[in-house]
């Protein structure tokens, strides 16, 4: 396997170094046995236009599905699972997905999102 020092730029370093682990991966096999089978990437949305930029890329091709967390579930997880359970992940706020607290009862608020997140598959039915 190639181990290059040269600098290489940071969005092509991390593609490179993941080809290097399939590569490895591929060469002892014993290594890939010993791996736990919760592998995962994940990026943190600043914004509503990187959200969709980031989500229109993780849904290329693939089903992606969303969660929420923290307190209140302010915070949203998109996921995508690929072969060997590895999962490239995006956090990001509701506010970031265009959702906003509303009153659904009254007693009881609810978070509705808008259409960024329509076509992403449901993993957690409170969002």
């Amino acid at each position: 396997m190639k181990t290059d020092t040269q600098e290489i730029p940071v969005k092509e370093s991390l593609a490179q170094g993941l080809r290097q682990v399939a590569d490895l991966l591929d060469e002892h096999p014993v290594l890939a046995d010993k791996l736990g089978v919760n592998q995962e990437l994940a990026v943190w949305a600043d914004s509503p236009s990187q959200l969709a930029e980031l989500l229109r890329a993780l849904a290329d091709g693939g089903r992606v599905t969303k969660s929420s967390f923290g307190t209140e579930d302010q915070y949203i997880l998109l996921q995508r699972t690929f072969t060997g359970n590895l999962k490239l992940k995006i956090y990001t706020r509701k506010a970031n997905a265009g959702c906003k607290k509303v009153k659904v009862l009254k007693e009881s608020e609810e978070w509705q999102c808008g259409p960024l997140l329509d076509h992403v598959e449901v993993e957690n039915e409170s969002t």
